[in-house]
């Protein structure tokens, strides 16, 4: 069994298989209909799903100390682990590996990945966020988290936390907002009220998420006699 599949494998061993690998644009079981997402799944698959998603949850670990040398370099690596996000489902799919912990483990690095870096770069390296809405935020993000889980652990319900189109705008926010944190240290901007403006937004689009996980929880499966 290879690598990959049968069409991207090492075991025979040679630079035709290194040249196939880097080349065969769809091996293996995920399809898209872009090209280059396919090829890229494809080599990412090279580690399992939660490799890539445990790599948000010590991002900041890199991030940190490499913005006290670089601040450039600090936001490079801010948007390539910020990207894992993007590829750790569909590497999940394309190994067949899909499982109720990556479910649970892909918002938790999420929300560590996010807050320690809202924490880092907007209150302790340039006070230059909100900290009553930092707090408010980390409370919303991570005690709703926990409530969700307490409830469907309640309920005994099916495990379903597929992020909604809010969800989904709300992470690309925290990012923006992580990006943006970054940048007032390399071009000395520091928009305060905006970006306390989109700290409130966050705060409220994760509440409706919170709320949306809550409401949308289904009936418990009974079992069958």
């Amino acid at each position: 069994m290879g690598l990959i599949n049968d069409k991207c494998t090492f075991k025979e061993g040679g630079l035709v298989n290194i040249f196939r690998f880097l080349t065969d644009p769809s091996p293996g079981g995920y399809q898209d209909k872009n090209r280059l997402v396919r090829w890229l799944v494809a080599r990412c698959s090279i580690f399992p799903a939660n490799v890539w998603t445990a790599a948000r949850i010590v991002a900041p670990i890199f991030i940190i100390p490499a913005y006290y040398w670089s601040s450039i370099l600090s936001l490079i690596l801010f948007a390539l682990f910020a990207a894992t996000d993007f590829i750790d489902g569909k590497v999940a799919r394309h190994r067949g590996q899909a499982s109720n912990v990556g479910a649970w483990l892909d918002p938790l690095a999420d929300k560590v990945f996010v807050v320690v870096c809202f924490y880092w770069f907007g209150l302790i390296a340039r006070p230059i966020l909100s900290v009553e809405l930092f707090w408010l935020f980390t409370g919303v993000e991570l005690g709703g988290r926990v409530i969700v889980g307490i409830v469907w652990k309640i309920r005994r319900s099916k495990i379903d936390v597929k992020a909604k189109w809010y969800g989904k705008i709300k992470f690309g926010l925290q990012i923006a907002l992580g990006a943006w944190l970054l940048l007032t240290y390399i071009v000395s901007w520091t928009p305060k009220t905006l970006l306390d403006v989109c700290l409130a937004l966050i705060t409220l689009l994760t509440a409706v998420s919170v709320a949306s996980h809550i409401w949308n929880i289904p009936e418990p499966f009974c079992k069958k006699n």
